[in-house]
């Protein structure tokens, strides 16, 4: 799997992953469909924090996208936001190798030893994967059930 990071979304290429709202739903349950770039971009530009697009490709095929949110004034706080698995890749084991190689960038290029998330309620698949990843609950908000993993 080759991974490649930006710190701005690539909308040519990610727009592929998010071909119906209920995928763009459960990776971003607040977000407009279609994906609509300004929303996207404010999200990444943001001021208080460090902000990276990671595009996964098999084979030089985009097979899944994710974001990580590095914030500043919270220096041990960051997110992994917006993953999702091409449909057409899915259920072939990537999650786990997607994983390990996000865990690597935040351990070693942001030097950060914990990784937290937000995962809808309304999407048991992922809550399942990030569980058997070693992700904790921490507590259930609006937004849904915030986790977080030891690196």
């Amino acid at each position: 799997m080759n991974l490649k990071v930006s710190d701005h979304f690539k909308f040519d290429e990610i727009l592929k992953l998010y071909r119906n709202p209920e995928d763009l739903k459960l990776a971003y349950p607040s977000a407009d469909y279609p994906v609509n770039s300004s929303e996207w971009n404010e999200w990444i530009n943001c001021e208080k924090a460090n902000c990276f697009s990671l595009l996964f490709y098999q084979d030089e095929e985009l097979v899944s996208h994710l974001a990580i949110k590095d914030y500043h004034a919270n220096p041990g706080l960051c997110y992994l936001c917006f993953f999702i698995i091409d449909p057409n890749h899915r259920s072939k084991g990537y999650s786990k190798e997607i994983l390990n190689q996000t865990y690597e960038f935040v351990k070693e290029q942001l030097q950060k030893k914990d990784l937290w998330l937000v995962v809808s309620e309304e999407n048991p698949i992922a809550h399942g994967l990030y569980t058997k990843e070693g992700f904790l609950q921490i507590d259930t908000r609006p937004g849904g059930i915030r986790m977080k993993k030891r690196l």
